[in-house]
């Protein structure tokens, strides 16, 4: 006599169900691994994406998949808002991170400004810097702070780099030393800041006397 088991296996209805991929214990080790991978990489390329703003267009038909892909012009960067401190003769401009400034950094840099025998008065507000140079033209930029040098100069040099040099921003010369909170942490490097300082003061009378 048939069992029900005999009678769904000759209508081809049993098994009822069959494991369509072995599992991972079935698998040879080295497929185990590759799976493991895979799942570790997946998970490290959705940490890694870049925003939608940053991201390439699809290629076209008639674009090669080998071709390689085109950096981002630093060009491009968005404008950034920064704290302006202007000299009241407004020839030389201190920029620096928009942070809210403690006493003693506040301390630190009105003591630079004097030791530059200038007066300056902190802006209101952060700015745009490319704005301001616009509507308010210095001779000089003293800028403090690698990222914020790097910034306006884009570039991605070190300050080590930077520093000694005079750049040019938006056709006014531009110099870059330390920020506050380094000089009052590192203390020794005061005086490399004070080279740059005159190194400003040097090129501000330069710019003066040719005019």
């Amino acid at each position: 006599m048939m069992t029900r088991e005999d009678m769904l296996r000759e209508l081809e209805l049993s098994p009822l169900w069959t494991l369509r991929t072995p599992a991972s214990s079935q698998l040879p080790m080295a497929a185990v691994e590759s799976s493991a991978a895979l799942g570790l990489a997946e998970q490290h390329a959705v940490a890694i994406v870049p925003s939608a703003a940053l991201v390439a267009e699809p290629l076209s038909a008639t674009e090669s998949a080998t071709e390689p892909a085109i950096a981002l012009d630093a060009t491009q960067m968005p404008p950034q808002l920064l704290q302006h401190m202007l000299s009241d003769d407004g020839d030389c401009m201190f920029v620096f991170a928009a942070a809210e400034m403690p006493a003693a950094e506040a301390v630190l840099l009105r003591n630079m400004v004097m030791a530059m025998a200038m007066k300056a008065k902190l802006m209101p507000a952060p700015a745009y810097t490319a704005e301001l140079v616009v509507t308010q033209p210095p001779k000089l930029l003293i800028v403090l702070g690698e990222s914020t040098a790097q910034y306006l100069l884009q570039t991605s040099l070190p300050l080590a780099d930077l520093r000694g040099s005079v750049h040019t921003y938006q056709d006014v010369a531009l110099v870059a030393s330390y920020d506050l909170a380094h000089l009052l942490q590192i203390l020794p490097d005061k005086a490399q800041a004070w080279d740059d300082l005159c190194l400003g003061l040097h090129t501000l009378q330069s710019l003066k006397s040719t005019d």
